[in-house]
């Protein structure tokens, strides 16, 4: 998810440090990245990249597809939440979340024509967190 997430902020024109170069300023140091304290991963970040902020992420639910693109038994369904913090503090600044599970085009005309393909087929749980992490980020985007 992580890379999606970041794909989608680069695109967006959002100058992101990866999260492998995080883990690596911690490992270091003989740690792993705390994920679970916004405010050590926040301080971290801007001490060694002199990031203003950092987003962390935790995936809830990832089902993949049962069947194939033509035809699924089950959907792919995907859930996780992103937040942003402020370095380097850690002061929670957004949160976005994204829980859904593919509908059909006829369970959801309007839905099911905003996924990839216009809805026209079942995709992989991947193409459906590339999917919802790009929507996330727009969110995240956008200006008021």
């Amino acid at each position: 998810m992580s890379s999606y997430f970041t794909d989608a902020l680069v695109v967006r024109g959002v100058n992101v440090i990866s999260p492998s170069d995080l883990e690596g300023a911690f490992a270091n140091q003989g740690d792993v990245v705390p994920r679970l304290n916004p405010r050590a991963t926040a301080e971290k970040a801007k001490q060694d990249f002199g990031a203003t902020a950092v987003v962390l992420g935790m995936v809830t639910r990832w089902r993949e597809r049962e069947g194939s693109g033509a035809g699924a038994k089950q959907p792919a369904s995907i859930a996780f939440e992103i937040s942003l913090h402020e370095a380097p503090s850690g002061r929670r600044l957004w949160t976005g979340r994204f829980d859904e599970t593919q509908k059909s085009i006829t369970e959801s005309i309007f839905r099911a024509r905003q996924y990839p393909g216009g809805g026209t087929r079942w995709l992989s749980a991947e193409e459906f967190a590339r999917w919802g992490a790009e929507e996330v980020a727009k969110s995240m985007t956008q200006r008021p």
